[in-house]
């Protein structure tokens, strides 16, 4: 009595070790913590199996996607100076860089006048000299206001602009042949050869230019159309730029644009002229400044 036959203890030993490995294999298929295996030992007295569950806390997930950036900054202290033959209009030039990863697109600049107190004595806003600009890419400005009298100090600030613009932009030029040279009564010129590098004809291309100073502040800026209406597919045409500096000229900038005409190849179909493709086109493109 009390004593359990061998076979009869085997066969209880093998239960009581199924009792533990089949409810921990219904748990880990059910749960999917992880992957058991087995394996017999010699004669030692050790369990006929060992279960190992490996268990795995989570997923691994794919990184983040970067969020795209709008950074928009000054390139030097804004330049400010009276207008010639005025008693009290100021010009405010400068320049913003795109140290950002996103093309913009109607880029303002604000221009605020305050004396010692913080008080405002004039504001005045514009946009940049190019409608578009690329991350990198650095556009002048220029702003004309007649601020009170009192004024001590000027902060410039910069909006993000807008992220598209229906109207398809272009700085593909390039520039050969410029010559800069001081002129009569302080003027300045800039000019030389513009060439369209892409493969469609552009529309009211523009050049624009900066004046820069010993200390590379930009101390004047001015932008002109090339002569025509458009620029076809390797076309080259001359430019000229005038500058009235209040400091002497050291160096300059170039950067030049164009927009694809998109009417003016429906002109046809339509029955308008290029004149008229371009203008409706123009007026488009001056709704997107709203």
């Amino acid at each position: 009595p009390g004593v359990i036959p061998e076979g009869e203890e085997d066969a209880m030993h093998r239960l009581k070790w199924a009792g533990i490995v089949i409810p921990v294999f219904v748990v880990a298929a059910v749960l999917g913590l992880g992957t058991f295996w087995w394996q017999p030992v010699g004669a030692t007295g050790e369990p006929a199996y060992r279960v190992y569950l490996p268990v795995v806390f989570g997923q691994p997930t794919a990184p983040p996607t970067p969020t795209p950036s709008v950074r928009l900054e000054l390139v030097s202290t804004p330049y400010v100076y009276q207008l010639p033959f005025t008693s009290s209009v100021y010009v405010v030039v400068g320049e913003v860089r795109n140290a950002g990863s996103t093309t913009r697109y109607f880029v303002q600049v604000t221009a605020t006048f305050r004396d010692d107190n913080g008080t405002v004595k004039g504001s005045e806003s514009a946009y940049l000299t190019t409608t578009m600009l690329k991350p990198g890419e650095k556009a002048p400005f220029r702003i004309l206001t007649e601020p009170a009298k009192g004024w001590t100090r000027v902060e410039v600030t910069i909006s993000p602009g807008r992220s598209s613009s229906f109207t398809e932009y272009t700085h593909d030029f390039a520039f050969s042949n410029v010559s800069a040279y001081p002129g009569a009564y302080g003027r300045y010129y800039v000019v030389g050869d513009i060439t369209n590098l892409t493969g469609r004809r552009q529309s009211y291309v523009r050049v624009i230019g900066a004046l820069y100073g010993s200390s590379g502040q930009t101390i004047d800026v001015d932008w002109a159309y090339v002569g025509g209406t458009h620029l076809d597919p390797g076309q080259t045409t001359s430019f000229r730029l005038s500058f009235t500096p209040r400091d002497t000229p050291v160096t300059y900038g170039l950067i030049a644009e164009g927009w694809y005409c998109r009417t003016c190849t429906e002109s046809t179909s339509e029955g308008l002229s290029e004149a008229e493709a371009l203008a409706r086109e123009e007026q488009s493109v001056g709704r997107g400044r709203e």
